[in-house]
């Protein structure tokens, strides 16, 4: 089982959330195939800059040529998803500094890295169970973990 952040636009999110799917531009099919059934994500809405939700991963991912959800056109490669919770809407401009790749010294933003790598980010499970942590109120969101 692999742990991800999944970028979402916020346009998509509603959409990814009623017919439970996560999708990728169709350049980023060969590192999209590496999501498989099982996987657990963190989901971050972009320009709102928030992790709002976390969930798994319910199938293998496939290439679908349709605008279903309405505007989905261009995600090619998608993932059949389940949300276990949605809302918790945690900012997430300094949260995302700590996470492991960024204590190893990136270039960027962890925001701008996401987006770099198609949108979804393969993150060390201590950053996921952190991260989950932070959704559900047990730790604070603050960008250095103890421990």
């Amino acid at each position: 089982m692999k742990h991800w952040i999944v970028m979402f636009r916020p346009e998509t999110y509603e959409a990814a959330q009623e017919h439970g799917l996560m999708g990728a531009l169709y350049r980023m099919r060969r590192r999209f195939s590496a999501i498989e059934e099982g996987d657990k994500f963190v989901a971050y809405i972009s320009r709102k800059r928030i992790l709002d939700a976390h969930g798994e991963v319910t199938g293998d991912a496939f290439h679908e040529v349709s605008n279903t959800p309405e505007g989905w056109g261009f995600y090619t490669e998608r993932a059949p998803i389940r949300f276990d919770q949605t809302g918790a809407g945690v900012d997430a401009r300094e949260l995302l500094w700590g996470l492991t790749v960024a204590s190893e010294g990136i270039k960027t933003t962890p925001t701008n890295l996401i987006f770099c790598k198609g949108g979804f980010m393969e993150i060390p499970e201590d950053d996921y169970v952190w991260l989950g942590d932070v959704l559900a109120g047990k730790t604070p969101a603050t960008p250095v973990r103890d421990g």
